[in-house]
């Protein structure tokens, strides 16, 4: 990230106990803020996401356990108020805090970055802009919400499209509430969505006619499920917007339906298409038929949709039609781990694949994962929205 370094001042200033929808019981905010590059911002974290950042500085040996200060506990036998818990940490978290960010490894970490929103102290706006299509419903709440989090905290602009520019519907938060296995949704995610109905991007979209591919630095085309996916993945309109924007080589990601979309888009005066050649991702045949099998228990009905259930054939099945042979499809070996959700600090049940300037997920259990790949690869392009323009794609991520 383009930050010169300066030492980093951390203040926790406040804590409240909220009960909000996102979350299925009451919890305490505490309000941080942060002093860095002459740029001050607030922003408001859950013990349980301090507590996951500091145990991901100490696996990923960021920084020596053994001289950092102190993490407040947690016990479960602490049967006292949270507010009287909450007063006994803040000293203590803030002090953790600042020690941490003034470390160089923790400071230069992404995954750090990104949790503390690091996009608000760049001395200048970003001038990267990506565009998100969506359908008007049945998209993937997680997918979104995570791709938007990540790029936004980031300091990167995001613009959504829907086919007539109309509000996208929002989906039913008594659903979203329910935990199923495979669509449950985390408190995070949940929190990221209604922060995201906030945004003016969101609210007030474009049109899908209305996109330009020159304006864009980045195209990131996510998933979902149900009926809703079909006016989405059969679009002319965006097909047509997808063909040219990916002659312009500039950084394009799907993930599921996604790739869908872009396999049927078809190159200029052929029947072939864009993605003929190339290796990609998606959907895997073994989660899908296992999210199929868990539809049919009537209990998980109301949280679970067959990915691919509009059509006849499975999203894999789809997308190796369109590729000019089976061996471009790259899935990784199926195993337990793959049924799990990535997380911003941890994204070992993730699966993305790279390719040039494609980048490709499979599922929503790897759009952090995808969501931080994303975002290096829409920098590192260097594409901004003011005309310079210099391809430099890394051969990893």
């Amino acid at each position: 990230m383009d930050l010169s370094w300066n030492p980093v001042k951390v203040s926790v200033q406040t804590f409240k106990l909220v009960d909000q929808p996102w979350s299925t019981k009451p919890y305490i905010d505490y309000t941080i803020s942060i002093e860095m590059n002459r740029h001050s911002w607030t922003l408001e974290k859950r013990y349980n996401q301090l507590l996951a950042l500091h145990q991901f500085i100490t696996t990923t040996k960021k920084a020596d356990a053994k001289i950092i200060p102190s993490f407040p506990s947690y016990s479960m036998m602490d049967l006292r108020p949270l507010e009287e818990v909450a007063a006994e940490r803040k000293d203590m978290i803030e002090y953790y805090l600042e020690y941490v960010l003034n470390i160089d490894a923790v400071f230069d970490s992404l995954e750090v970055q990104v949790f503390f929103e690091f996009g608000s102290a760049l001395p200048e706006p970003r001038k990267t802009i990506v565009i998100i299509p969506l359908p008007d419903t049945d998209f993937s709440v997680a997918e979104v919400a995570i791709t938007w989090k990540v790029l936004t905290a980031m300091g990167v602009f995001v613009e959504f499209a829907t086919e007539t520019g109309s509000p996208v519907i929002v989906p039913n938060w008594s659903g979203i509430k329910d935990r199923s296995f495979f669509q449950g949704l985390s408190a995070d995610v949940r929190r990221y969505f209604f922060e995201l109905t906030t945004s003016a991007s969101f609210t007030h979209p474009l049109a899908w006619e209305d996109m330009r591919p020159a304006r864009y630095s980045g195209l990131a085309l996510l998933g979902g499920a149900g009926y809703g996916m079909v006016p989405y993945i059969e679009s002319t309109t965006l097909q047509a917007f997808c063909r040219e924007y990916w002659k312009l080589r500039r950084p394009v990601g799907a993930i599921g339906e996604g790739v869908i979309l872009l396999a049927r888009t078809k190159q200029p005066n052929s029947s072939l298409s864009i993605i003929h050649s190339c290796r990609t991702t998606t959907f895997p045949k073994t989660l899908e038929t296992a999210n199929s099998y868990i539809n049919k228990l009537t209990f998980w009905k109301k949280s679970v949709k067959s990915s691919n259930a509009m059509y006849s054939t499975t999203c894999e099945a789809e997308v190796v039609s369109h590729l000019s042979h089976g061996d471009l499809l790259q899935q990784p070996p199926f195993s337990t781990a793959s049924l799990f959700r990535d997380s911003l600090f941890n994204t070992s049940p993730s699966f993305t694949f790279l390719e040039d300037f494609y980048l490709s997920a499979r599922w929503a259990g790897d759009s952090y994962s995808f969501a931080r790949k994303f975002f290096r690869l829409v920098v590192h392009s260097e594409f901004s929205t003011d005309g310079d323009e210099k391809e430099t794609y890394p051969s990893s991520l």
